[in-house]
């Protein structure tokens, strides 16, 4: 299995992303055959994209390939201002054309404080809908996450993380199975509702 873990914050060098590499490492401990990052700071800072990411700038492309070519895939979210960053939001609008139908995701919330939770709660309530992502049931939520290490091995919070993961492979590999035929069905109406 092929997995994406998407960095959504807009921030370079972010919590996002040392939380993403810690990701990367436990999904290699359980067996993934390829972890892609791919960092939402990379899209163009002040502007939006193009809709088509073909013909984006080559860090939306490059983005929406490693979407397209993963099996499962986790969204390390950051809380901004009680919401899901503005890249993420931009993002999705992007991933509409098929490249995370039918496929697991995962959403890691974080948080600098107690937070963490509403982005969650944003993404769950309409955050996929025209991209036909299947969202796990299964969410973790990190808070004061500066404080978070590393490695979580033996605690609680490393445990779930873990059991997070395994359920996201269960799921990868069962849609698999079925997603050509989604697809197929998802010609008729690609945009949800």
């Amino acid at each position: 299995m092929n997995y994406c873990i998407l960095s959504c914050s807009g921030r370079p060098g972010s919590q996002s992303y040392r939380i993403a590499l810690m990701l990367e490492g436990e999904l290699r401990s359980i067996g993934a055959a390829e972890v892609t990052i791919a960092m939402l700071s990379d899209l163009l800072p002040a502007g939006w994209e193009p809709e088509d990411p073909a013909t984006g700038s080559p860090s939306l492309r490059a983005i929406s390939d490693a979407c397209s070519s993963a099996d499962a895939l986790v969204f390390v979210v950051p809380e901004w201002g009680g919401m899901a960053p503005p890249v993420l939001k931009h993002l999705l609008q992007h991933l509409t054309r098929g490249q995370i139908a039918h496929k697991p995701g995962m959403l890691v919330g974080l948080s600098s404080g107690a937070g963490g939770a509403y982005p969650i709660a944003e993404l769950r309530a309409f955050g996929f809908k025209n991209s036909h992502m299947v969202l796990m049931p299964h969410h973790v939520v990190l808070r004061n996450v500066e404080e978070v290490p590393t490695t979580r091995r033996g605690t609680e919070l490393g445990k779930r993380l873990h059991h997070a993961l395994q359920e996201l492979t269960i799921y990868a590999a069962a849609l698999a199975s079925v997603r050509p035929a989604l697809l197929d069905l998802r010609a008729t109406y690609p945009n949800g509702m």
